[in-house]
């Protein structure tokens, strides 16, 4: 395998690794819609492959694409000439602390889908219906001959147990 190939599958997969904590920090930053995090998360990811020479192995690689990201965002701003609602230093000041923000995202995102994947096939169903098919609880409620109200009961006991799931595997994971 020459030398290009295996930097190019490196930078893959400490990237893969470290997307959904750098795309939550843009989003933190960025402020506005999802289509401005975008560009400036695919601005950052061209960029942190143009300077992946510059990475410095067994260093913090979701810490240096921040980095990165950060002057991405300063970049996007001053191309969009758009109101700026907070001054450099106040991006500078909340850049610093969107970074454990990013983290704590990444973290109990994952833990959600650890607790998501051990529940009971009925409850797995509701949540995969309503959270990732988007159906509206009433045509929930219509497909499946029940109420309304017992759909959003049923909603609301599920969320109930994730939470708890999610608070205790978090809970575990930093008394470790």
């Amino acid at each position: 395998m020459k030398n290009s190939d295996q930097e190019h599958g490196q930078f893959v997969d400490l990237l893969e690794a470290s997307s959904k904590r750098l795309y939550s920090y843009v989003r933190t930053l960025v402020l506005n819609d999802v289509n401005d995090a975008e560009d400036v998360f695919q601005s950052t990811c061209v960029a942190a492959w143009t300077k992946f020479h510059q990475y410095e192995p067994d260093t913090n690689f979701g810490a240096w694409v921040c980095q990165i990201a950060y002057y991405e965002v300063l970049r996007y701003r001053d191309t969009r000439r758009q109101i700026k609602y907070f001054s450099d230093e106040v991006l500078a000041a909340l850049a610093d602390v969107a970074m454990p923000i990013a983290e704590q995202i990444n973290e109990r995102r994952e833990s959600l889908a650890e607790c998501v994947k051990k529940l009971p096939d009925g409850d797995l169903e509701i949540v995969q219906s309503r959270y990732f098919d988007a159906i509206p609880p009433k045509d929930m409620a219509s497909q499946s001959g029940r109420s309304v109200h017992a759909i959003y009961r049923d909603l609301k006991r599920i969320n109930r147990i994730l939470l708890r799931c999610v608070e205790r595997t978090l809970g575990s994971e930093a008394a470790t």
